[in-house]
Order: C-alpha cells, then structure tokens, then sequence
C-alpha cells in the first residue's frame, strides 16, 4: 500500500533498518495487530497438535512469516518507485504497511506522475507479494513435498499428493507466508480506495477524464467496500467487516466532498 493514510508518528519504540537501501521502520502497533490477527488460528493449532511447536513458537513463525510478507509487499512499491527515479521509505505500521516517495529532482515531471506509473507503482506491491508466494509453493512441491497444513485452508491449492515436509515448525512457516501472502495480495487488488486497487481504477478511469475518472472511482470504491463488509459480515469476520465498511464509508465521505468543492482532486 501507499501512502494514502498517513505516515504514522516516530516514537522512541519503533524499529528501524535498511533493505536494499531502503529505509524501514516498524512500529509497536505493527506487531500487536499482527499477534491480534493470528492469535484464533495459533491457539487452535496449539490445541490440534499437542506434539506440535510450543504456542511461544508458533506466535514466534506467525509474526516473522507476515512480517516478511507485509515487508515484501512494500518493497515492491519502493523497487518501483526507483526504477521511476524516486526515493523512498518504507513503515510498517497497524494499517500494514506504507511505501512512501520522498522528493527527488525532477519528480513533477518524472514518469511515476503518469497513470502508468502509478498504475505499475501501485501493481508492485501485490505483484511482488504474489511472486514470492509463488516461488515458496514452488519449491514445496518442486522438492516432492506438501505443506499439510496448507490443505487445511482449502482445496485451491494447487498441491499433488507427496510427503510431508520435514517438520510441523517448517510447514507452518510455510504455511503462514504463503496463505497471509496470497490473502494480503487479494484483499489489496481490490478496487477500494486507499487500497493498491483502488489507485489502481483511479488511474485507469482518470485515462478517460480526468473528473469523470475520480468520481467514478469513488463510487467503485464505495460499491466494493460496502459488498465486501456485507460479505464479511455473512461469515461472521467482524475485522475484515469492520475493515471494509470503514473504507466504504470514506469513500462515501471523500465522493461527497470531491462534489461539494467542484471536482478538485481530492488528494
């Protein structure tokens, strides 16, 4: 995701490092959302296998798993943004993550400005979650092995009947990189602003008129949000409900103040 929700504060707890040259910081609340989002699935894998990793252990490959994950995801973002000849910065924060261009000379007329180069900066980041998703299946299976607890989330996995990995720790790690992954990724293609997606139709409709555009996507935006928080709500996810109809109800704000002041851009 990009910077769309604003780059939260720096507090004294926050973590900070360099990957390929970008910056990176993480936040406290990074971690807490983390822990809060898989706390049901470790407590129940806990409970299921008794001769499994202790809980202390599964928390400890949930996190790390969509850590690098999230962490992938924006780095997408930012390997694009240089390839457009910008800096940039990358937080993980309680929303995520954030990919954030810093100024660089020559930006207003770099390349990045254009609808394509905010449609691929925006395309990066699920593309490169998707990817790395990807090439971890991928060496599951090109080994002659199965994540059995990839099975478990469903039968959309495309993975043939072969032996076990070589233990319950692996194929979890495996299993929590790969499903919050292809997840993240999906839920982000959604053509819901401030999502990747929604920057995604933004762009693509502005390519037909430029205030046609925005308050087109607006009204996708709004449209998919308010089904996805009703769909959500029919399978009892009251976060990702809870999620979503906060997006729709932004959009719904954004449409109605982008009308009221006569179509200025309203970012």
């Amino acid at each position: 995701m990009r910077t769309v929700l604003g780059e939260p504060r720096q507090t004294s707890y926050d973590l900070h490092f360099r990957v390929f040259g970008f910056p990176v910081r993480v936040t406290p609340f990074f971690w807490l959302v983390v822990i809060f989002l898989g706390w049901d699935l470790v407590i129940g894998l806990n409970r299921a296998l008794p001769e499994g990793p202790h809980r202390a252990m599964i928390f400890a490959l949930w996190i790390l798993a969509v850590f690098v994950s999230i962490l992938i995801h924006e780095l997408g973002h930012a390997v694009a943004m240089r390839y457009f000849g910008l800096h940039a910065a990358i937080v993980l924060y309680h929303f995520g993550g954030l990919a954030i261009p810093r100024g660089s000379p020559g930006y207003a007329a770099s390349a990045a400005t254009r609808p394509s180069g905010q449609i691929a900066i925006s395309f990066a980041g699920p593309a490169a979650q998707l990817a790395a998703a990807g090439l971890v299946l991928g060496l599951i299976v090109g080994s002659g092995h199965e994540a059995l607890l990839l099975r478990a989330f469903g039968n959309f996995w495309p993975m043939p009947e072969a032996d076990p990995l070589p233990s319950v720790s692996l194929d979890m790690a495996a299993t929590f990189f790969i499903v919050p992954s292809v997840f993240w990724a999906a839920i982000n293609l959604l053509p819901v602003y401030p999502l990747d997606g929604g920057q995604i139709a933004r762009e693509a409709l502005m390519m037909f008129g430029a205030r046609q555009g925005i308050e087109r996507s607006l009204i996708l935006s709004l449209v998919t949000g308010a089904a996805v928080c009703l769909f959500a709500l029919s399978r009892q996810d009251t976060f990702l409900a809870l999620l979503f109809g906060f997006l729709a109800y932004s959009s719904y704000m954004t449409l109605k103040a982008y009308r009221g002041q006569g179509g200025g851009r309203p970012w």
